[in-house]
């Protein structure tokens, strides 16, 4: 239910290129471009981000109770396909989108803070290749992990799908 309510809201509101809703067993996974929220090398939150965070978070209020946990994930992409980033400043970015997102949702008050958990990747998990600008731009995203009681499919597997590999 989780899942059909954030597809279909993704879909109405013209979303779809932008926001990818992947239903996995026990879980719903929800990619957001990271133009969606933050302009570039940045991570304050833009205000159309918070609007979709908004409609986000109202979809999930309704089924609040059976949401065990709600991870969010930030990522950076690989700015030169031949140097890894700046680790400082590569995992801070990534950490502060994801941060900045859970302190958003923990604010609208539809969930237990607690099962709210913000984990930044940086640059390490790519679902694309960094040898293009379109590579680095899937790779600059924020996601959203929402689990029920029971996850039966680890998120290792969610990657591997999502990579093709």
């Amino acid at each position: 239910q989780i899942y059909l309510s954030i597809k279909q809201y993704t879909e109405s509101a013209g979303l779809s290129e932008q926001v990818t809703v992947t239903q996995g067993n026990g879980y719903v996974f929800i990619s957001f471009d990271d133009a969606v929220f933050f302009g570039p090398d940045s991570p304050v939150l833009l205000d159309s981000g918070k609007e979709v965070l908004d409609q986000i978070s109202e979809s999930l209020a309704a089924y609040s109770s059976s949401i065990n946990e709600l991870r969010v994930l930030g990522h950076t992409a690989q700015g030169s396909p031949d140097k890894p980033n700046n680790p400082v400043v590569d995992r801070t970015l990534a950490s502060s989108r994801a941060t900045n997102v859970t302190i958003y949702l923990q604010e609208k008050n539809f969930i237990d803070p607690s099962r709210l958990v913000s984990m930044g990747f940086g640059q390490w998990r790519p679902i694309a290749d960094n040898g293009s600008s379109e590579g680095r731009a899937s790779n600059r995203r924020v996601e959203l992990i929402v689990t029920g009681a029971a996850l039966e499919d680890s998120v290792e597997s969610y990657y591997t799908i999502r990579s093709g590999a």
